[in-house]
């Protein structure tokens, strides 16, 4: 008898197949909970704290660190945050100027600038690399649906708001 396998001392004699297959079912049941119960406690236990070296625009300005961002919002950081200049914005490849843009058949703007996010290489001193990127929070949760960046950890607050679309 299969439920042998899963004795749980339920006291109940079951004749009829019905009966069995659905003490069978109750028993799967209490065994799949015990089970996603233990491996989500494992999970959370074994999560590793994670650090970052940047915590705010002031960690990035004080320690003259490199930053990713789109072109497009270059002119946003300069003008409410005076004390970033272009040397802190890491240049796009494409023609050399501070911030990156979308250039047909390369990805895009922000995934370019999520991607150059290496802070030992930016430390280590190689241009193409920044410490941090200015993103969308929505964006660094978009590409962690799609398994990409994995590693970006989203630190501050939501430094402005950009509303698209009609009134």
């Amino acid at each position: 008898n299969i439920l042998s396998l899963f004795e749980v001392g339920l006291g109940m004699v079951t004749v009829n197949p019905g009966a069995q297959l659905t003490l069978l079912g109750y028993q799967f049941f209490v065994f799949m909970f015990a089970a996603l119960y233990t491996a989500n406690l494992a999970a959370y236990l074994s999560q590793v704290a994670i650090n970052t070296d940047v915590n705010s625009l002031d960690d990035i300005v004080q320690n003259n660190y490199r930053v990713c961002i789109q072109r497009r919002r270059i002119h946003f950081m300069t003008s409410k945050f005076p004390q970033m200049s272009p040397s802190h914005f890491v240049t796009d490849p494409s023609d050399g100027l501070p911030g990156f843009i979308d250039v047909k058949g390369r990805e895009g703007a922000t995934d370019l600038a999520m991607n150059q996010v290496n802070f030992p290489k930016a430390q280590g001193g190689d241009p193409r690399f920044c410490h941090a990127a200015i993103v969308g929070e929505e964006d660094v949760l978009a590409a962690k649906a799609r398994s990409q960046n994995c590693n970006l950890v989203v630190v501050g607050n939501t430094l402005v708001t950009e509303e698209v679309g009609l009134p």
